[in-house]
């Protein structure tokens, strides 16, 4: 009898693990092209945040596209379209439904909690993929140079092409800045050079209206009123994402030195 019932308990655990796995394979997909999405990179992080270890890595944001849990454990991120299984994924690493993934790019080790890829981006510019690592390319991007603590991600989020952000946003939806004029505006608004060095000429239309002028942080470099058009001194700016705001129009700026 007890042999009887040791192979009853013995079917009953094999039953539930079986039906455990049929489930587990039914609700994760492998994400095929474009349905998870490299969203937002942060290659060149010196003060915006600091992972589990206290140190200020770069960072690369996935966006699941779909309305099903994709599994990643087969998948690979590498910062060199040549080297396609540079930095693997752990066995488990899931994205949920229209959900965000955030891999820290700092040669780290991963726990099992926060995910490190074996490279670290570079802030001259180069190449992000995740593919399975066998010549199936979920996503892929190249990038430009790069300034300190402002990222780039899709704008509209999740779909398109990328943007310098006004706002970086770790792990979640994408801000995207504003760069067009409201339906009804009129209003002129010409920054130039842009990106720029050591100086801005701001032009606007309307000689009564205020010049603001913050970085991605909000701190305010410059505000005024305009009076015709001006020129401004930005040698000692930091690199860096500038938002100029006149009346309602909003413009990006980028100062690079």
């Amino acid at each position: 009898m007890k042999r009887k019932n040791d192979f009853l308990k013995l079917s009953i655990l094999l039953s539930i693990s079986l039906l455990s796995c049929d489930l587990l394979s039914a609700t994760n997909a492998i994400p095929k092209a474009g349905e998870v999405v490299i969203n937002e990179f942060m290659a060149s992080n010196t003060t915006y945040l600091a992972n589990e270890l206290g140190l200020y890595g770069d960072w690369v944001e996935l966006y699941n596209t779909t309305g099903q849990t994709m599994d990643l454990s087969s998948m690979y991120l590498t910062d060199n379209f040549s080297k396609p299984t540079k930095s693997a994924f752990p066995a488990g690493t899931t994205i949920a439904p229209y959900g965000y993934l955030t891999i820290w790019a700092d040669e780290a080790t991963s726990t099992s909690t926060v995910i490190h890829a074996a490279f670290a981006l570079s802030k001259s510019g180069e190449a992000l993929m995740l593919s399975d690592g066998l010549g199936t390319v979920i996503d892929s991007i190249t990038f430009g140079k790069q300034t300190d603590n402002v990222s780039m991600g899709r704008c509209p989020n999740g779909t398109g092409s990328f943007t310098f952000l006004t706002v970086p946003t770790f792990g979640t939806a994408n801000e995207c800045p504003v760069t067009s004029l409201e339906e009804g505006q009129t209003e002129i608004l010409e920054v130039y050079p842009n990106p720029a060095n050591q100086y801005i000429a701001i032009v606007s239309d309307d000689e009564n209206k205020s010049i603001l002028i913050t970085n991605v942080m909000g701190k305010v470099m410059y505000k005024n009123r305009i009076k015709g058009n001006i020129d401004l001194n930005t040698q000692s700016w930091p690199e860096g994402l500038y938002i100029v705001r006149c009346g309602n129009n909003l413009q990006k700026l980028m100062i690079h030195h």
